[in-house]
């Protein structure tokens, strides 16, 4: 088809009845600075045919597909909100800039009927009473919602709210590809952003998407959604609400990157609640990357930057953790997951930066929380003279934690890995891989109930002896050697004692070995095998011990008289048998 016969086909196709295209409905300026409230459309003559001067005429006249475009200037809301029932992309000339002089007039600015009063709904009414479809396709951006005064709590005062219907027939509607853009929602007397589905199935919100919105000093949280599946923010500021920043609750796969969350709860001063700027609540598969958390400490109140409760994997990591003044921070709380009436499991915990936070992670000791991985951390700052900073992991036996810890908790050097603490009863409960299972060969865990570093060979589970740090000695002599510590106060047990003696050159007397412990309460000692006086001469003895008590010590003594001269080198390691 040539370029003139396509432009003849598209012209006849846009004249062919029955069929609707998508347009663009305008919303005259409204200034109420000038002009007490909007005026209804008989009042005005519409100079363009799809113009309306009230956002409510416009939203009746929009049929599916439709964009309504809002100039700037103030608009108020009928009581209860704008509603929205059908797909449509509703978008106005900017948020302004309020930081300057509070000033709106450049803005596309929405505000509720009164202070117990929504601004915008999605309203599945419609699709509710026709029994089908999806309220879908809905895209709002470069607005203001919200008051230019503080508000006072109160229940119904959403910026942005959406609840879906949980009884339709048949089933299966929710809020499919939601897109919020480039907004500013400020002074809400409840949440600036309330997205609700009813259930995490059927009536879930579907395809959400929060990009580069900015939602504060809102009394309820700056964003709360609630039952969404593939829910996606990215970058925003969420800051100086009443309660949580952002609140996301039993989503799937929600994804949280590159924002700012921080200096919330401020409806509790005092420290009454134990909330968290970002509260990661019941959800799937959850991501967190990129994040700013700063400013969330308030006096003697332990409060976290980010809550876990309830998350069955996920991972938070290349996020920023501050507080802004050192003496602020002595009980703030960076990343706590914890909740004991519901599983935690799965959750990484990548690399972070933090400044000023004297606890960085916390994870709760609870038979619910398992298999959470804590990855290098950098501290960028402390003060070392309030506090040290600490990462708080639960040593408890078949929690499946792995710990990559520091040499201290403000270190920047890290010292090693960290296992799972797994019993006997629970890796002998492993069933091999080839079947399905998880053990395979070359696997290595640490053993809790031997204390051992074991690995399985293919065939069976090898486990290593350890020698005791600090229990060898190793030196030169050319005297009898005092009595001297190996181990003092050690664990009840076995240990093998090995010891290597060599006559470095001629003695004048032979020297006796002598070990000296307590067993069930008794002083026990052997002496070993005599150290000849000739160059050359060697002594090598491994001797089992069993120790309950006391000390370790041992010593030598010439075989008669007192050693003059020569030398001898004297060896000893001191091991832990399992």
């Amino acid at each position: 088809m040539t370029h003139a016969r396509a432009l003849v086909a598209a012209a006849v196709l846009l004249m062919v009845p029955g069929i609707a295209m998508g347009k663009t409905i305008k919303v005259p300026r409204c200034i109420t600075t000038t002009i007490n409230n909007c005026f209804n459309d008989s009042l005005f003559h519409r100079d363009y045919a799809a113009s309306y001067n009230t956002i409510d005429s416009a939203l009746a006249a929009a049929v599916g597909g439709d964009r309504i475009y809002i100039q700037s200037g103030t608009y108020t809301a009928p009581p209860g909100g704008w509603k929205i029932k059908v797909p449509l992309e509703i978008f106005g000339d900017g948020t302004g800039d309020p930081y300057i002089g509070l000033s709106f007039i450049s803005a596309t600015l929405l505000t509720p009927a009164s202070n117990n009063d929504r601004v915008i709904v999605l309203d599945d009414s419609l699709i509710k009473a026709n029994g089908k479809g999806h309220l879908n396709h809905i895209y709002i951006h470069d607005l203001t919602i919200g008051q230019t005064i503080n508000p006072t709590a109160q229940p119904n005062s959403d910026g942005i709210y959406c609840l879906t219907s949980a009884t339709v027939s048949p089933p299966g509607v929710a809020q499919v590809s939601l897109r919020l853009a480039r907004l500013r929602i400020a002074n809400m007397g409840n949440d600036g952003i309330h997205l609700e589905g009813v259930n995490a199935g059927a009536a879930a919100l579907q395809g959400v998407s929060i990009e580069d919105c900015t939602s504060h000093f809102n009394k309820g949280r700056g964003l709360y959604i609630l039952n969404a599946q593939m829910f996606r923010l990215d970058g925003g500021i969420y800051s100086n609400n009443g309660e949580e920043g952002i609140k996301v609750a039993s989503c799937s796969a929600p994804q949280l990157s590159t924002f700012e969350c921080g200096a919330n709860q401020t409806n509790h001063p005092n420290g009454d609640a134990p909330l968290a700027n970002l509260h990661l609540e019941g959800n799937l598969a959850f991501r967190v990357t990129g994040g700013h958390f700063e400013d969330w400490s308030a006096g003697a109140l332990v409060r976290d930057a980010v809550g876990i409760t309830g998350g069955l994997g996920g991972y938070i990591g290349s996020c920023t953790f501050g507080i802004a003044t050192a003496a602020n921070a002595t009980t703030a709380r960076g990343i706590h997951i914890w909740y004991p009436y519901a599983n935690n499991t799965g959750i990484v915990i990548g690399p972070n930066s933090w400044s000023y936070v004297p606890t960085m992670i916390e994870v709760e000791d609870t038979p619910r929380t398992t298999s959470c991985v804590v990855e290098p951390q950098i501290m960028y700052d402390y003060n070392p003279l309030n506090f040290t900073p600490k990462i708080i992991v639960p040593e408890t036996v078949d929690r499946g934690h792995v710990v990559v810890a520091p040499v201290s908790g403000g270190s920047r050097t890290m010292a090693g890995v960290a296992l799972p603490l797994l019993s006997t009863a629970r890796r002998d409960s492993m069933t091999a891989a080839g079947s399905g299972g998880t053990r395979r060969e070359g696997l290595v865990i640490y053993n809790a109930t031997s204390h051992r570093l074991t690995h399985w060979d293919g065939n069976r589970w090898l486990e290593g002896i350890g020698g005791i740090v600090g229990s060898a000695f190793d030196d030169t002599a050319t005297a009898a050697i005092g009595v001297t510590t190996l181990l003092s106060s050690p664990t009840v047990g076995m240990y093998r004692v090995t010891v290597t003696g060599l006559t470095a050159t001629t003695m004048n007397k032979s020297q006796i070995i002598r070990l000296n412990w307590t067993d069930e309460g008794s002083a026990r000692s052997v002496d070993l095998p005599t150290l000849g006086s000739g160059a050359g001469s060697l002594v090598q003895e491994t001797v089992p011990i069993h120790i309950t008590g006391g000390s370790l010590t041992f010593d030598t003594r010439a075989s008669s008289g007192t050693m003059s001269s020569g030398s001898f080198v004297l060896r000893i390691r001191v091991e832990a048998l399992p």
